[in-house]
């Protein structure tokens, strides 16, 4: 589930809605985690300076909520408040989408990492903090659930993100978007396990084995179709590893049969 639509499923495109052209590299930016968040963002526009409120906050960029003023495109100079700096926080922003009435999404300009590193700090030491414990009390909702996981991910915890989502899954075993979360982050270590994905991937098709008793089986075809591939692979692998330490092995002893009858020779 696509985290910046935690708060409502977006219905159509609104009445005088504008989005900017954006390049590969943005959109892979945008695919960061949003959390939900109220925080004071000072902006110039129409020759004056003013302010709104996030309605969402990530470390690559937020959603101002209400009448902005703004205009897809347009580049800004943006202040944010936050709570764990001790001055606001000054970045370079373009508008990606604006509306008259829904407000606009910013996407922070690469290459300013002190300012990107505050965000950061703000959403992990709050937000992200905030969220993991609530669920650690009550993992009920599936939509933050994958939410913090996939924060987790994009952070480089993947343990982390494995952890949630079976917590998860031991307080709600029916929940096929964690059940379908956690299968594809087994997946993705299996394709990486060193070890031709034996370990990670027995996992993953254990896992799969008891989301299919939660989940319908057309959710989970695309997962099980790669385990196969994974496991044809593995076991193609082994194959090919037998076949060459049995020639090895044969080779030695047909090496140590010929020094034998070279000693026999000599004798």
């Amino acid at each position: 589930m696509d985290a910046r639509r935690i708060g409502g499923k977006p219905k159509g495109k609104p009445k005088g809605s504008r989005r900017a052209p954006r390049e590969s590299a943005g959109d892979d930016r945008r695919r960061a985690v949003r959390f939900a968040a109220m925080v004071r963002v000072d902006y110039p526009a129409a020759g004056r300076s003013r302010f709104a409120f996030t309605s969402n906050l990530g470390t690559t960029g937020l959603h101002l909520r209400g009448a902005t003023l703004l205009e897809a495109g347009q580049r800004l100079r943006i202040a944010l408040r936050l709570e764990t700096e001790p001055r606001p926080v000054e970045l370079e922003a373009v508008v990606r989408h604006a509306d008259r009435e829904a407000g606009a999404g910013l996407e922070f300009l690469p290459d300013q990492d002190a300012a990107t590193a505050s965000v950061r700090r703000y959403v992990e030491e709050v937000l992200a903090a905030k969220l993991a414990a609530s669920l650690a009390r009550a993992p009920t909702s599936s939509e933050l659930v994958t939410l913090l996981g996939r924060h987790h991910l994009l952070a480089g915890r993947p343990d982390e993100a494995v952890d949630l989502f079976q917590r998860a899954l031991e307080a709600n075993p029916a929940a096929p978007p964690i059940q379908l979360a956690l299968g594809r982050l087994l997946l993705e270590r299996a394709r990486g396990d060193t070890d031709d994905g034996a370990p990670a991937l027995a996992r993953l098709e254990a896992h799969l084995a008891q989301a299919a008793e939660v989940v319908e089986a057309e959710a989970l075809q695309e997962l099980r179709r790669d385990a196969a591939a994974l496991r044809k692979a593995a076991t193609r692998r082994a194959e090919e590893r037998a076949s060459a330490e049995a020639e090895r092995r044969a080779r030695e002893e047909r090496r140590r049969e010929e020094e034998r009858r070279a000693a026999a020779a000599r004798e």
